[in-house]
Formats: structure tokens, sequence, C-alpha cells
């Protein structure tokens, strides 16, 4: 038919008015193919109003075919059109799509209002021309809902026809609202269609990637299907290059989250392509991206593990989570030279404990401990012993070599020295000490021992420094030596003058003082047998030393005299008074002073001056005669000596109560007696016990008296009660 704007009336001469009016087809054929112009008007009427008038429909479509004038608003076409039929309506639209010749165009307004009418009378083959048309709005208003209700009917829709639907449903135009349902149906159909430019009805390459791409994003969004990542990431992986940064990162962030969509692999193809196109993305979705990018290099999921890319995605992210923060920081503490950077270990632990409460308490336990070791060797910092301390108390348990380190750091001469801090951890570290290797025990002993010695950080114990410091004398020093010997030197509750001797003899090394306090204990005996040759010798060198000029050239006796004049310890040198040495012999002096230091006396000057107390003279005293040979006795060594006038004294009841039954036993011990008298000679072939005494028997001289040969039976308890 003819356009839609009605022609001007012709003259109202025409020959096919009445042939069409009456129905007759072949002479209507005959004019017009002899150039009858079939659009004449009689009296407002052209021939096609009369053949449509008089149900004349073969002229009717006869005329149509031959650009007879169509009014769309004529109502009565639409009765004809039901009279031509629904295929016959279909050609009359294909007529009117289609050009014969080059110099023809096309009429859509008509093909489109026959293509209209075809299918509403249920003719498939216009289904998808029509919906075409609605779609592309030609020769037709544009309407996408009634395209797409006429794509759905038809059987075969062409891809290009597919994606342009598709595409208009995704898009807000002229107030229609995004229709993601029908968008999915169609792009789903368009991209999983064949692609080729030069094929009719396919889409083009750049087509075939927006459907896919697009298809892709709808189902990585939920919208007009249910979310699914993995088909989401199958589309969009065939067309990756043209995934934009945002698409990139919600795919990335997908996959990382937990449940059955997990897929650490894709995960980082995507975040690591949307990292690289941080310029699309948001600066929050930027900072997420590096954070899970990031995680994923640092514990090696879905890539190889690489700590210093993670350490340069999360550097200076502000929300980087406790547990990575931490898991990093440890990481720059392996023993792997590559990695080990104690300064980043240093910034990342010590952030971790920022936010310490999102950590588990193991992690927080881990975090504290080697922060607080960084902290103490000054890795990554600067030293400081105060944190470090503070952060291994707060730790349940902090290994021993770290409590070692602490501890004796803690007693250097430093800016740091804490004695009380320094105590703490090395009482710890002995608790545990089979444990410590032996260069560990040996510095912890020592240090705890000197606090002890000292009282720093404790109180004075010379006992325990003693016992700690005697476990380690290969690696003690001559002043502390020499230090703890003056300790047990001094009058005082622990004065032990064989210890002292002990502590001078290691002191000797390099220490003057221990050459002069040793020379003063060998010549009076104290803690050790008394040898005025070796004390001698001591003092000599203790004179000769450079720094004692005062001394020089002066003989060991004169050096003896001056120097136990000095001694606090020992107001007129007690042994002295014992031996006659330097002074006048004074028994009852010496008792005195010994009896203040029997701790630190052998048995020879115990058997010494209880045997000056036994014998006749004008010092003559059995109750201390007793009291003294009682403690030669009680030592180690056998005082066979002791041993018989302890018997004596028992049986004759002098200077004790009498029992004869402990005198006979300490007479009988004589007699048993492996070693032979020191001082006194007992004649082994006649000296036996208890009932051979006679008045011939002799003990050193000395007659047995009386009453030791008539001994009486009486007595049988021993009771050391002085007389």
């Amino acid at each position: 038919g003819s356009v839609c704007n009605q022609p001007t009336p012709l003259p109202s001469n025409s020959n096919t008015h009445h042939p069409a009016e009456r129905g007759y087809l072949d002479i209507v054929k005959l004019l017009v193919e002899n150039g009858e112009n079939v659009n004449q008007f009689e009296f407002n009427h052209s021939p096609l109003h009369l053949a449509i008038e008089n149900n004349h429909t073969d002229v009717a479509k006869f005329l149509i075919q031959h650009n007879a004038y169509v009014s769309l608003t004529d109502s009565r076409m639409k009765a004809l059109a039901t009279q031509l039929g629904g295929k016959c309506c279909y050609e009359l639209g294909i007529q009117h799509s289609t050009v014969a010749s080059a110099t023809d165009t096309p009429n859509d307004i008509m093909a489109a209002y026959w293509f209209s009418f075809a299918a509403e009378l249920g003719h498939a083959a216009a289904y998808s021309p029509l919906a075409s048309m609605l779609l592309e709005g030609r020769g037709i208003t544009r309407s996408l809902v009634n395209a797409e209700k006429w794509f759905r009917l038809a059987s075969q829709v062409d891809a290009h026809h597919c994606f342009i639907l598709g595409e208009a449903f995704l898009m807000e135009r002229n107030g229609v609202v995004c229709d993601y349902d029908k968008a999915f149906h169609w792009l789903k159909r368009a991209a999983e269609s064949v692609t080729g430019s030069d094929v009719d009805g396919c889409l083009s390459l750049s087509q075939s990637t927006t459907a896919k791409l697009e298809l892709g994003k709808l189902y990585l969004n939920g919208r007009g299907t249910p979310i699914n990542y993995v088909e989401a990431d199958r589309w969009l992986c065939q067309v990756v290059n043209e995934v934009d940064a945002c698409t990139s990162y919600t795919m990335g962030y997908a996959f990382i989250s937990t449940g059955m969509n997990q897929n650490y692999e894709k995960a980082f193809l995507w975040l690591k392509r949307a990292v690289a196109h941080e310029s699309g993305l948001s600066s929050d979705q930027l900072n997420i991206a590096k954070r899970e990018l990031g995680k994923l290099y640092l514990h090696g999921n879905g890539t190889s593990k690489d700590i210093l890319e993670a350490d340069r995605l999360l550097h200076g992210l502000s929300e980087v989570d406790a547990f990575t923060t931490f898991t990093i920081g440890l990481a720059f503490l392996s023993q792997d030279v590559q990695h080990q950077d104690y300064a980043k270990a240093f910034r990342w632990l010590k952030k971790a404990l920022e936010v310490e409460p999102a950590l588990a308490p193991n992690n927080l336990n881990s975090a504290r401990l080697e922060l607080g070791k960084l902290y103490l060797h000054g890795n990554g910092t600067d030293c400081n012993l105060d944190v470090a301390d503070d952060l291994f108390r707060q730790v349940s348990l902090v290994d021993l070599s770290s409590i070692c380190t602490i501890g004796v750091a803690f007693c250097q001469d430093s800016g740091s020295q804490h004695y009380e801090k320094a105590f703490y951890w090395l009482t710890k570290a002995v608790q545990d000490e089979a444990s410590l290797q032996q260069d560990q025990s040996n510095l912890v002993k020592l240090a705890l021992g000197k606090l002890y010695l000292h009282g720093n950080g404790t109180n004075c114990d010379i006992v325990a420094a003693d016992k700690l410091l005697r476990e380690v004398t290969t690696v003690i020093d001559s002043q502390t030596c020499y230090t703890i010997g003056h300790a047990f030197y001094v009058p005082g509750e622990h004065q032990n003058y064989k210890k002292a001797c002990q502590w001078f003899k290691k002191a000797a090394v390099d220490s003057q003082e221990a050459w002069r306090k040793l020379g003063i204990l060998y010549i009076e005996g104290l803690g050790v047998n008394s040898n005025l040759k070796e004390g001698k010798a001591w003092l000599q060198k203790f004179a000769n030393a450079n720094d004692n000029r005062e001394y020089i050239g002066m003989d060991a006796d004169t050096v003896y005299t001056s120097v136990a004049s000095e001694e606090s310890s020992i107001p007129q040198s007690f042994a002295a008074f014992l031996h006659g040495n330097g002074t006048s012999w004074d028994i009852v002096a010496a008792d005195k002073w010994l009896r203040q230091v029997t701790d630190a006396i052998n048995s020879q000057t115990f058997y010494y001056i209880g045997h000056a107390f036994y014998v006749p003279g004008e010092h003559q005293n059995n109750r201390t005669a007793f009291y003294w040979l009682k403690k030669a006795s009680e030592t180690a060594d056998e005082c066979v000596e002791a041993w018989m006038k302890l018997g004596i004294l028992y049986i004759e009841g002098r200077g004790v109560n009498t029992n004869v039954k402990a005198g006979k036993a300490w007479l009988q011990k004589v007699a048993d007696a492996t070693c032979s008298l020191s001082y006194e000679t007992v004649d082994r072939e006649t000296f036996t016990f208890p009932k051979d005494w006679t008045n011939s028997v002799s003990v050193a001289g000395q007659s047995i008296p009386e009453s030791v040969v008539t001994y009486s039976e009486a007595g049988t308890e021993e009771t050391d009660v002085y007389n």
C-alpha cells in the first residue's frame, strides 16, 4: 500500500472504480497493468474502498499489492485483514519491507502495519519481523514490551535481536525500569549463540563480548537469576580483558568468602586484576582488594606465598585484621634470610597488639612474646628492657632463653639496670635449671648469686649466694670471689672462715686483699690447718705488690703484725693467744675468742685447746677441757687423742657427770681406731678395755687414776652435765 498520508484526490474519471466495486478482478488487473492509477477518488472513495465495502477481497488484495493507498486509521482494514488472512498480511508486510530494485526503498510503515495484522491473526512467520521492528522502532513506535512479547512467540530469534533485546532491558530510558529477568533471558540466548560478523543474524565480536560480560554480571549480582559465581566466572573469564575493575573486585571478593563457592585461585586472579586497574575502584574497594590479595600472598592461598608482596599490599592499610598483622609479623621473624626483616616484624606485631582484643589468647601471647624479644635484643627497634619486661609479664609462658637474657640484661651497668626485675627473671630461670644450656646456666647463676651477695633486688643472702656461685666457679670473676669470701670472713651471723678461705683462694688470681686475708687465715689456722709458712708467703706477696707501697720491704712477720691489728674481725688475733705467736701465751683469751668461731675451727685446734685445759697446771679446767675435746670428737676427723681423754673424763666424772658406759665406749673406740695417736702413743698390746686395766698401764706418760682402774658399774646413761 501507499504511505500513511492520504494522496491528493485525482479527477473522477477513473476506470477502476466500477470493476473494483463489482469485483471484476480481471478487468482491474488489465487496467492497472495498462497504467491505470489505483489511487483515484470518486466521491471520496478510492477503488480499494469500494472493493472492501463490497467484500471483494481478491480485488482489494491486488490493489494493495499495487500501492493502493491504505489509511492506517480505517477501521475497515481490520476486517479486510481478517478476510485476507494472516499469511496474506505477512506477504504484504514482506512486500513492503523488501525492494525490487536498487532505486526502490522499503516502506517500513506499511511493512509493520501488515506484519501486525499477520501476527495478530496468528501467523508465526510474522512474529519475528514485527518484534524486530518494534524493538528498533522501525515503521512503528518502539516498544520493548511488545517486541519481547512477539520474540518469545517466535520459533527462532536470531542472536543479534536476542542481544539487542537483552541489552535494551538493561537500560533505563524514558522512565522504563530495567527488567533484569528479561535481560537475563535474552542475553543468555545471545551469549550462547555463534559469533561471526559475516553470518546473517549472528553477533558481531563486540556484541558477543558485551553479551557475555553483561550475562556474567547478572549471574554475579543475582539479577534476573539466582547468584551463581561459578557461572559468572565462566562467562567473565571468556572476556576477561573487558571486565571492569569493580566487577573484578566483586568476583574476587565473592570467591574469598567461606562456603561452597570459596576458591582461592579464582579469588587471586580476580583481585589481582582489580588492583591492577585500581583507578576504577572506590577507595574502600581498593583497600579491601589490597587487603584480601595481601592475605592470599601471605598464606600462599591461590598463589605461591610471597611475604614481600603481602607486605607491599597490606602496608598503609587502616583496616587490616589483627590475625593478619600478627601472621605477617611472625613471617618476618623467619630464619629464612631472604624474608627475615626485624623492622617489618616489629611494625606488624606492634600493630597487632594495638587491636589485641581481636586476637585469640594463644596468638596474643605469641605476639607479646615476639615483640618483647625484639625490644629485648633491639631488633627492628631500639632496645627497651622495660617494655620487654612489661610484655613478658603478660605472657603465660616465656621461653627460657628470653628469660635468661632479660634477667642478665637487667643486671648490666647501664641505663636499664633494674635489680628487682633482674631478680624476678633470674629466679624464674633457675626454677627450670635442668633445661638450661651450660652457658646459660653459668650466666644466670652468676648474676643471681651476685644479686643475693650484694642484696640487690632482694634481701642479702650470703648462703644462697654461696650455693649459686660455687656452681659457676669457672666463670666467676675474682672480685666477686673476694666479696663473698669477705662476707664469710667478717663477724656476724654468717661468719665461716672455712668458706672465706675457699673463696679467697679463688680470688687470689689477682686480688691483693685476698692475699692479705689468706695470710692471716693460714697463720692463725682459721678455716684451714695452721700453716705459718703458707701464711707468710701470702703476706709477703701482699707486701711486694705495687699497690701496697707502705708494706714494701717488710718481712712477713712485720706485715702480719700490722695487718692483723687492722682486721676488725680479729680483735687481737685469738689464734696468737693460743699458740703464743706474736704475743704471750694466754689460753683463757684463746678460749674466749675461739668459742665465737667454732664453725671455722678444725679438729686439730679443738683438741689443742682442750688438751691445754686438760693437763695439770695453772689453767687446768676439766669442764672447759671436756667442751673442746667433745667438739674435736664430733668432727669428721679421727681425733683419737680426744676420744681417749673423753673416755677418762666420763669414767672419772671430771667436767661431766660420771658415765662409765660412755667412757668405756670412747676408750673402746680408741682401741679399735685404725690410725695412730698423733701427739701421744698407746701400746695396743696392753691397751685393752674395759676389764684389763692395771696400775702399770700408762697413757702419754700419765698414770691411769685409780678411779679408772677400779671403776664403778654405776652410771650407764651419757648425760653431758658439766661438774
